[in-house]
């Protein structure tokens, strides 16, 4: 798989398990798919996050023709829910497939960065989200990612440092690796030779670990957190994805929230509450509280929602920087 391949398939991923209002018409975004692309239906109804890695997949990795493919995605999005920018982003993957003049590495790049820009760790200052799209239009049209990272250098300081980060990450990182589940059969014998071999390794991680730790098996790894939007308002919600690291049985974060505007004093009554996405939900609690929540067996990434009470006039700054897991 080439990098752009995968930078397209995790930024579509990332962009359709969002996008909630997906969940209820799961069943037609599916069968439009199947009659313009080939893509298999699920047979048994899936959450929207198992959906989205699975058309992103299909529609980037699988398809013979991407362009065309995420074209069909983005034409029903249309359709069904309007102009939206992040339907104005589906539209850019499609198009930077197969952008004249440009080699794979740097289609990668453009991907990467327009991933920043769709999903800012930092809020824009100056320049609105429809701005952000054009900018990286331009750039494919041009064929420039280096110009694109020099305008917003100039517009939008921190994002570009961000965007910069993501970019030399595409150019100097490892190749993506297919996971296990992704390849296909292995020829007869195979998979017990690996079996034994894994044996052995989880073996030997597993004296390493008492050696190393003999107060117990090593802690697990924090995740850092990049939230949809940067406030919340009253009744809204903010999104963010993380990894699962192996292991992990519990979910761990404190609700750190800080008032747009403090001197109001109207907040006193305002909770929060943390879910997994089509999964459980932590009580609602005031800001600062910790909460933990299970983590749903067989998930590898999860798409965490965080969601205020409805009380009048209490827009919130979200501070939740990373979540903690226990085994």
């Amino acid at each position: 798989m080439d990098r752009c391949t995968w930078e397209t398939r995790q930024m579509l991923q990332r962009i359709l398990a969002g996008w909630f209002e997906l969940a209820p018409v799961l069943p037609e975004l599916e069968q439009h798919l199947a009659e313009t692309t080939g893509y298999p239906v699920q047979v048994q109804p899936r959450p929207l996050s198992v959906s989205a890695a699975r058309i992103a997949k299909f529609l980037a990795e699988d398809h013979r023709q991407p362009a065309a493919a995420i074209g069909h995605l983005h034409d029903w999005l249309v359709g069904v829910h309007g102009n939206q920018l992040r339907g104005d982003w589906v539209s850019f993957l499609a198009l930077v497939q197969n952008a004249p003049g440009l080699a794979v590495d740097q289609r990668a790049e453009l991907v990467a960065i327009a991933d920043v820009l769709c999903f800012p760790p930092v809020p824009p200052l100056r320049t609105d989200g429809r701005r952000l799209v054009e900018m990286a239009t331009h750039a494919r049209v041009i064929g420039s990612p280096a110009l694109l990272l020099e305008e917003l250098t100039l517009k939008e300081p921190q994002l570009a440092q961000h965007a910069r980060e993501a970019a030399e990450r595409v150019r100097t990182g490892p190749p993506p690796l297919d996971r296990q589940e992704e390849r296909g059969p292995e020829p007869h014998g195979r998979p017990l030779v690996r079996a034994a071999a894994g044996l052995a390794l989880l073996a030997a991680a597993g004296l390493a670990a008492v050696l190393l730790w003999p107060g117990g098996p090593s802690p697990l790894p924090a995740r850092s957190t990049v939230w949809s939007g940067a406030t919340v308002g009253p009744g809204r919600t903010s999104t963010a994805e993380v990894d699962v690291p192996p292991g992990a049985a519990r979910l761990k974060a404190r609700l750190l929230l800080s008032d747009v505007n403090p001197d109001s004093g109207s907040c006193t009554e305002l909770t929060a509450r943390l879910g997994i996405d089509q999964h459980d939900s932590s009580d609602w609690r005031p800001p600062g509280a910790e909460v933990s929540l299970p983590v749903p067996a067989g998930l590898t990434r999860l798409h965490l929602t965080l969601e205020l009470s409805e009380t009048p006039g209490c827009t919130q700054k979200v501070d939740i920087q990373r979540v903690e897991f226990t085994r």
